[in-house]
């Protein structure tokens, strides 16, 4: 008699209980929304909002240009966004899948589970992005 081998188990998985999940489905809409302003307003861009990491450190955050390169990707400009924040197309992946996702899930009051490389892929590439910030290679250094 064959057997069905059993799931991983969901301790070794991360996951986002339902209060996280609000929050990250609300900064999902924020990052959806970016790209759809980019795309209707087609703002440049350009100088954003001030970073208080920035004002108290004189150093970019590793999220300086998040918002301006999705409103580049809105805008159909990928060189653009990438030069602004290479991190800023994980985002927009990330916010995909926690709006196809989440609406069931907080429904049915579930958490959202993902593989743990998942998570180190994401740190990597916003890291990257925030060294290549520092280093000069980026705008906004």
């Amino acid at each position: 008699m064959s057997t069905v081998p059993a799931p991983p188990p969901i301790a070794r998985r991360h996951r986002l209980d339902t209060g996280a999940l609000g929050v990250a489905t609300a900064l999902a809409c924020c990052a959806v929304g970016a790209v759809g302003l980019g795309a209707v307003a087609g703002v440049p861009a350009g100088e954003g909002t001030p970073c208080p990491f920035r004002a108290v450190t004189g150093l970019p955050c590793p999220f300086c240009g998040m918002t301006h390169a999705l409103m580049a990707f809105g805008q159909g400009d990928a060189a653009e966004a990438f030069a602004r924040s290479p991190a800023a197309a994980v985002a927009l992946a990330a916010a995909v899948v926690v709006l196809v996702r989440s609406p069931a899930r907080l429904l049915r009051r579930r958490e959202l589970t993902w593989h743990p490389v998942v998570t180190w892929l994401v740190a990597g590439a916003v890291l990257a992005g925030w060294a290549a910030k520092l280093g000069g290679m980026l705008p906004g250094a």
